[in-house]
């Protein structure tokens, strides 16, 4: 990952995650380009993982339903995280974007205007990382490796596939 080179600040071994009272995996300590980078990878492992699922799924009962589901609550979930994290743009686009699967799980919009929407929620998302990575140009940074991004961010996709799964699938 190109922005593993830009992050800096804090170096820790992969197998060495701080963890909150709560266990949760302690993000205080990290500075915005970190947080975004942990929360985003957290995502991508939830979307990877889901997708994964996705035969088993929408092969049991309600499937199709019952799959649009798991996407709409991990994504409040990582909107939460993103809060949580102090990414308030990063939570507020997540959170547009499990109202929008939310919408259209309803029936209360179709599958076109879910999709412009969500290429719009992924634009912003796009547009804040840019941003972040402007305003953290000119700092000086040691190179974390991918490992210790995905030991940060593999807790925090698990916890949120675990409680999504629970919600959207009753396991």
């Amino acid at each position: 990952m190109a922005l593993a080179v830009l992050l800096g600040g804090f170096q820790a071994e992969a197998g060495s995650v701080a963890m909150t009272a709560d266990g949760l995996v302690d993000l205080s300590k990290f500075d915005e380009l970190e947080k975004a980078v942990i929360v985003k990878t957290a995502e991508n492992m939830v979307v990877e993982s889901i997708e994964g699922l996705r035969d088993e799924v929408l092969a049991g009962k309600d499937g199709s339903l019952k799959y649009k589901k798991l996407f709409a609550f991990s994504y409040v979930l990582l909107g939460a995280e993103a809060h949580r994290a102090g990414l308030a743009p990063l939570a507020q686009a997540n959170m547009f974007k499990a109202q929008i699967l939310t919408e259209y799980i309803r029936g209360e919009t179709d599958l076109k205007k879910t999709q412009h929407y969500d290429q719009k929620t992924e634009e912003k998302k796009q547009q804040y990382f840019d941003e972040v990575i402007a305003r953290n140009a000119n700092k000086t940074h040691s190179s974390l490796t991918q490992d210790w991004i995905d030991a940060h961010a593999r807790p925090i996709a698990e916890d949120i596939l675990a409680i999504a799964k629970e919600k959207a699938l009753g396991k």
